[in-house]
């Protein structure tokens, strides 16, 4: 070892969903001795529902038993687990949550994760040396209540993308008689038939939910300030991926290029401004939903869309349009903030405050000094779990080569002061995904260079 630097032998991965199955079998293929930290009694994060029932027990969002994947099955695994040759194309969520519990069995995880341990605190042991001592990891059993601290030479944080649920404010809201919801909590559509039901966003979530209770309630409104783009799941008979998703097409044509021959396929298969969806600016520049039911319901007359909300009145909405319509239910599909509560020394309200170099590393923490790593903290076009896969291999190939391990000198200046960083916080909050939003198969290529020439990335 170079210096008074610590060699890394011990981490901590915090979250056992996708990412952080991911990240604890890279960290055992490195032989570092890993420790996964799962607040619930079973693996698989958000997608880990009971039986197609809402577990009480389980803390934090989880999916709906009517989702369905975007992506489709080829693209949507891990390299080294690829999924059954006969199941469908796109995977509802009860065979993706089947994949990650064989990917678990297969690789021998479930050793190494303890269930029922909720993380409360992540701290430098010493901050003022940036070659410190490791990390203080305090874990509480969410069972026993006891609390027991731990100490790791790196931590992996995987806990999610979707922790805390966002609600917008309106006028009128506190006198507004009608009920409240949010996406996160939604299971199924029962509760709402017979009512006026009114959705609230313009994205993945608003889609599936709008389209689901559609069927049974008496009204269906979907509202989007700016509009939505739909985008199917096959475009010309083959999965969306293949639109933009090979390395042709990322290597040869540019973004902008790319971006105005998947609007001309879309608008082809589904024309927005004729179905009334009015998306404000071009496609990619702004939320758009996979979907492949909301446009023939929209065309029977079962979905109805509006534009942005006004204000409430004691039993209906006004929109900005100046039409109002009788609501008995509110139904925000307006995403999450993402928060680690348990950095208690980086204040954040949302992953773009994270500073996360390359979506992984922290940013202007010299103490963090590349031992504390975020998986999975952006939002993409395409893939997760191959984009996860390789930041995983990459973290743990930092931690194994870290003496060497030299960031660009300039990266922190120029990040901390560059005009897109400053100007972050004028965006509303429905930008932020769009701000880290990055194309699948040009961030695997990034990351698979980088795994190969890491002095230089």
């Amino acid at each position: 070892m170079e210096g008074n630097v610590q060699e890394v032998k011990r981490v901590a991965v915090i979250g056992a969903g996708c990412a952080g199955l991911v990240a604890l079998k890279e960290c055992l293929e490195g032989n570092l001795q890993v420790v996964c930290f799962e607040k619930n009694n079973k693996i698989g994060g958000l997608w880990n529902i009971k039986d197609g029932k809402k577990d009480k027990d389980y803390k934090g969002p989880t999916v709906y038993p009517s989702l369905v994947m975007n992506t489709c099955k080829e693209t949507s695994t891990c390299s080294d687990h690829p999924v059954q040759d006969d199941w469908p194309n796109f995977l509802p969520w009860s065979l993706f949550l089947e994949y990650l519990e064989s990917y678990a069995n297969r690789f021998q995880l479930r050793q190494h994760i303890k269930l029922n341990e909720e993380i409360v605190e992540v701290s430098r042991l010493d901050t003022e040396r940036p070659n410190g001592r490791g990390w203080k990891v305090v874990h509480k059993n969410t069972t026993t209540g006891s609390e027991s601290t731990d100490t790791f030479d790196a931590v992996i944080v995987a806990s999610g993308f979707f922790t805390e649920e966002y609600w917008p404010a309106y006028k009128g809201m506190d006198m507004f008689t009608g009920t409240f919801s949010h996406s996160g909590s939604f299971f199924t559509a029962e509760e709402y038939k017979d009512k006026d039901i009114l959705v609230v966003g313009g994205s993945y979530s608003a889609g599936d939910v709008a389209t689901e209770i559609a069927v049974l309630s008496r009204n269906m409104f979907v509202s989007a300030t700016h509009g939505f783009w739909v985008l199917p799941r096959l475009l010309d008979g083959y999965p969306h991926e293949a639109a933009y998703s090979t390395r042709i097409v990322n290597d040869v044509i540019s973004i902008e290029d790319l971006r105005a021959s998947l609007e001309e396929k879309v608008i082809k298969h589904v024309d927005p401004f004729e179905y009334g969806f009015n998306p404000a600016r071009r496609f990619l520049r702004q939320s758009h939903m996979f979907n492949d039911e909301i446009w023939r319901l929209k065309r029977d007359g079962k979905v109805q869309v509006v534009p942005g909300i006004k204000e409430f009145t004691e039993d209906s909405v006004i929109f900005s349009d100046g039409s109002t319509h009788h609501i008995d239910h509110v139904i925000f599909c307006t995403g999450y903030k993402t928060k680690c509560s348990f950095l208690k020394d980086m204040q954040h309200d949302s992953a773009i405050d994270l500073n996360l170099y390359k979506h992984m590393f922290p940013v202007g923490v010299p103490w963090a000094d590349d031992t504390l790593a975020f998986v999975g903290f952006w939002d993409s076009l395409g893939v997760y779990l191959p984009c996860m896969e390789l930041q995983s291999r990459f973290i743990v190939s930092v931690l194994k080569t870290h003496p060497r391990y030299k960031r660009p000198e300039s990266v922190e200046k120029t990040w901390l002061n560059s005009k897109f960083r400053q100007n972050l916080s004028s965006l509303t909050f429905s930008s932020f995904s769009l701000v880290i939003e990055t194309l699948s198969l040009y961030k695997l290529s990034q990351l698979s260079m980088n795994i190969g020439g890491i002095e230089t990335c």
